[in-house]
């Protein structure tokens, strides 16, 4: 491998990709309504402070081969987990949302009811919260953020089903420390585009 050092168009080349330019954004094209409440929530009362990114995990098998062994890979797993953080805003007429989060949305079950009547176990998982993706955009630094310029790459987490939300600080009279809460969800597998 050649060095980098080598390469007579090193100087030329761009920065390391910041930590803290991204774009997340929550698409739910089967109830628009419950995706707009989470929006207008996270416009109010919570601010993204971090997001983890996708991985996959890659199986392999061993097999004897000439009287000695090799590796092959079986089955490639791109499904996992994806924890958001947020900072919860302190004025009290932005916080009116967030105990809808937290909470059974009900009025999804008006679109259900007669097949929770026959099944009654699924209940309180067919309020649950669910997006057809999510979306993570890393930004350039030169370009300006309002263009698709500015966009370095863009992951989508597809089928994304929230496993927990709450909150990761408890309230404290000796504590400076500000509130913060926490999303995670499943995703089936995710795409990587530009």
């Amino acid at each position: 491998m050649d060095s980098i050092f080598g390469n007579n168009n090193f100087y030329n080349l761009s920065d390391p990709q910041a930590t803290w330019l991204f774009d997340v954004s929550f698409y739910n094209e089967w109830d628009n309504a419950k995706n707009t409440e989470f929006i207008n929530l996270l416009n109010r009362s919570l601010i993204i402070t971090s997001v983890t990114l996708p991985t996959y995990h890659t199986e392999y098998v061993t097999k004897k081969y000439f009287g000695s062994e090799r590796s092959f890979p079986v089955i490639r797993t791109y499904g996992g987990e994806c924890t958001i953080n947020f900072d919860v805003r302190s004025e009290p007429r932005d916080n009116i949302g967030i105990q809808k989060i937290t909470q059974v949305y009900e009025q999804i079950r008006e679109d259900g009811d007669d097949y929770i009547k026959t099944h009654p176990e699924l209940d309180y998982t067919w309020n649950a919260l669910h997006f057809d993706k999510v979306v993570v955009k890393l930004k350039h630094k030169v370009y300006d953020g309002a263009t698709d310029e500015s966009i370095n790459s863009k992951y989508e987490y597809i089928n994304c089903i929230v496993t927990d939300f709450g909150f990761n600080e408890e309230l404290n009279y000796t504590s400076d420390s500000k509130l913060t809460c926490k999303l995670s969800f499943h995703y089936d597998y995710w795409t990587k585009t530009v």
